[in-house]
């Protein structure tokens, strides 16, 4: 009775804040779109973690400057240059690497074919223009990258690895190597149809610690006989644009087809990397149908904005010996900002929980917008940064856990209640990285246990803040050493932080210090017990 009593008292006094100080929110404070990391980076910045046994492999894309392999517009049939445009309108089959490494801009007309058919073989365009691919264009090889300001891949065109993978990691077991004609494994793994095999499963999946940036070709198909009669795997592809990346096309990195006698070979690797990916296209790293399916290969989405109309798949191929066992599926990483979005409130009661992200890749992006949440005996975990915009955040014996992974490449974490915050009852907000926590009204942390904790903390713009008996603002968390070090050296030095100087313009970064508190000084409270 006495909680429901609480809730109704601090409902009546946010329904009071309400609007009373929403427009005073600085046009500085409004949500920043973080468009600069779409900005052309090197290759090596998207390397996934190698190294831990699972097979996984960094990202050693070729042809980030000029190169021996590297080819001039003439020898490609085209007309132009690559430093201004480069117009190619006839076809080109090779029979090694194509590097393409220049300033300008890339146009492939209609129905031009450019092929490199040998496993493993590279065709790269790396441009500071754009690259437009027309209709019924074919680029075929075992690993495809195009890099520029803008892609469009047109209608009934194909960016094509099937079956041209190169050899998968070292150490991993993809492959089958048992004579039943099971599917090769990567992202899932493959089927098995002999009645004997107890799990019906073929090869094994790999490269786990990469899904943010897979990188490693799909494995072959295993045979029921001594000669090799399954499918190959799936090769690799990168789309990376700065601004737009259009699909009207196909983007295949799938399973080759196996036989009456030989698995389906599994999916390969695409990564996409764009500011926004738009179009009717399809996207798949799909396992290959045999007598026991590949499974699925990965497939990494790193983009801002993403159309729905595009079809994007990571299936397992079917099984010809047992049709109720196909390949497992494989992985689509996502790492877009992902929305929770209501237009009224939001109640977590009761043991109940809301959880975002993956624990071994925490770098995705979560929003959660609402005009009030309300938590009692509950828990939001998330891994990655989250955004928080609501109006009333009342909390009672209730956690918001923030997992950024502890790395600096984690965006920081921005949590608005613009009119109310209350904790209490042991309710902690915490972060183990950067947390902005901010509002136009009141802060109110009640009594033992409630707190607020991360890596590094920034308190803005309440009017008025009340730490209470018990209560905890803390920053640097009890295990980083090292920034409590760091914060110390900081307080002894004579010299103001920089912040203080010139206070950043969106209030959230906090460039030095451990801890921040900012105050709107015509009418600010603070208060600490």
């Amino acid at each position: 009775m006495r909680c429901i009593i609480w809730w109704a008292v601090l409902l009546l006094a946010a329904a009071s804040l309400v609007g009373v100080r929403a427009d005073r929110l600085p046009s500085s404070a409004l949500p920043l779109r973080d468009l600069d990391r779409f900005a052309l980076v090197p290759i090596d910045s998207l390397a996934g973690g190698g190294g831990d046994g699972d097979g996984g492999s960094s990202v050693d894309f070729p042809c980030q400057t000029y190169s021996a392999t590297s080819k001039s517009c003439e020898e490609l049939n085209g007309s132009g240059s690559f430093n201004t445009t480069c117009v190619i309108s006839s076809s080109s089959s090779l029979d090694g690497d194509l590097c393409v490494y220049s300033t300008g801009s890339v146009e492939i007309q209609s129905h031009v074919k450019i092929i490199c058919p040998v496993r493993g073989c590279y065709i790269t365009f790396n441009v500071s223009g754009s690259i437009r691919i027309g209709e019924h264009v074919e680029i075929i090889a075992g690993s495809v990258g195009l890099d520029a300001a803008n892609v469009s891949l047109g209608l009934h065109s194909t960016i094509n690895t099937t079956a041209l993978a190169g050899e998968p990691p070292p150490q991993t077991s993809g492959t089958p190597h048992s004579l039943e004609g099971a599917g090769g494994g990567h992202g899932g793994r493959g089927a098995s149809c002999k009645v004997s095999n107890d799990t019906n499963w073929g090869g094994d999946v790999y490269a786990w610690s990469t899904l943010d940036s897979p990188w490693s070709y799909g494995s072959m198909g295993g045979s029921m006989l001594a000669d090799q009669f399954g499918g190959y795997g799936g090769g690799r592809i990168m789309l990376r644009a700065s601004e737009f990346l259009y699909v009207d096309g196909q983007v295949l990195a799938e399973g080759g087809v196996g036989s009456l006698k030989g698995g389906g070979g599994s999916g390969g690797s695409i990564i996409i990397h764009a500011f926004k990916l738009y179009g009717n296209g399809t996207i798949s790293a799909a396992g290959g149908n045999g007598w026991g399916g590949g499974g699925g290969g990965r497939i990494s989405l790193d983009c801002y904005s993403i159309q729905q109309d595009l079809e994007i798949t990571v299936h397992g191929g079917q099984s010809f010996g047992c049709a109720q066992n196909a390949g497992a599926a494989g992985t689509i990483y996502d790492s877009s900002l992902q929305t929770l979005k209501v237009t009224g409130q939001i109640r977590l009661l009761s043991k109940s929980s809301i959880c975002f992200g993956l624990s071994e890749n925490p770098i995705s992006e979560f929003e959660l917008v609402a005009e009030e949440l309300l938590m009692s005996d509950a828990v939001i975990k998330v891994y990655g940064a989250f955004r928080m915009y609501v109006k009333v955040l009342l909390m009672w014996d209730s956690k918001i856990q923030i997992d950024g992974g502890a790395k600096d490449v984690v965006l920081s974490s921005m949590l608005e209640a613009r009119n109310l915050v209350v904790l209490r009852h042991g309710s902690v907000i915490s972060s183990n990285a950067d947390l902005g926590v901010y509002g136009q009204g009141r802060l109110n942390l009640s009594g033992p246990g409630d707190g607020i904790k991360a890596r590094r903390l920034f308190l803005s713009l309440f009017y008025n803040i009340e730490v209470g008996p018990g209560s905890l603002v803390q920053a640097p968390l009890n295990e980083a050493v090292q920034s409590s070090l760091d914060a110390l050296s900081r307080c002894n030095s004579k010299t103001c932080p920089s912040e203080l100087i010139t206070p950043p313009d969106d209030c959230h970064v906090n460039s030095s210090l451990s801890y921040t508190l900012q105050v709107r000084i015509i009418y600010y409270d603070v208060i600490f017990f």
